[in-house]
């Protein structure tokens, strides 16, 4: 797994060898960590039968750009502004007319608690995304982002995906 770090002036290197190149948490220490004890347990989350208009409130009243779809602890998807946006812009409709489900994101990658934030990371990387749902027993349990990884381990891990 590369990447591109924008501190390193685009030099290519894998996550751990990153991290050994930082001076915060030793890169052991943040390899070794599991995602349960860094995860977001409040997920905010929305069903897939509102309407993007709700969605957009939910994110504006807590401050997100990303909400789980979810039915109880059902994972069913994931939306973010950038979904909503788009397919407000292609369909040329109000948000009022469109459901979640015509929008979100149902192809899932998700992790558990159990794996460890280099798994997460790694994860990340490879697919260019910020965020996984956790999910134990099928149930979805948290959230994991890059940001929630950058408080626990110290480390800026802004970087583009090569």
């Amino acid at each position: 797994m590369l990447l591109n770090t924008q501190d390193l002036q685009g030099e290519k290197m894998s996550v751990l060898d990153f991290l050994k190149r930082k001076k915060r948490l030793a890169p052991e220490e943040v390899a070794s960590l599991t995602v349960e004890k860094c995860m977001r347990k409040e997920i905010v989350s929305v069903r897939p039968d509102e309407t993007l208009e709700t969605a957009i409130s939910k994110m504006q009243e807590e401050g997100v750009n990303f909400l789980v779809v979810a039915e109880g602890n059902s994972l069913k998807g994931v939306l973010t502004d950038g979904d909503i946006l788009s397919a407000i812009y292609k369909r040329k409709v109000s948000p009022a007319e469109l459901k979640v489900a015509e929008v979100m994101s149902t192809k899932l990658l998700t992790i558990k608690p159990t794996d460890t934030l280099l798994q997460a990371l790694e994860l990340m990387v490879a697919n260019r995304i910020r965020r996984l749902p956790v999910v134990e027993n099928e149930r979805l349990i948290g959230l994991i982002s890059l940001t929630d990884i950058e408080e626990v381990s110290g480390y800026n891990l802004t970087f583009s995906i090569v």
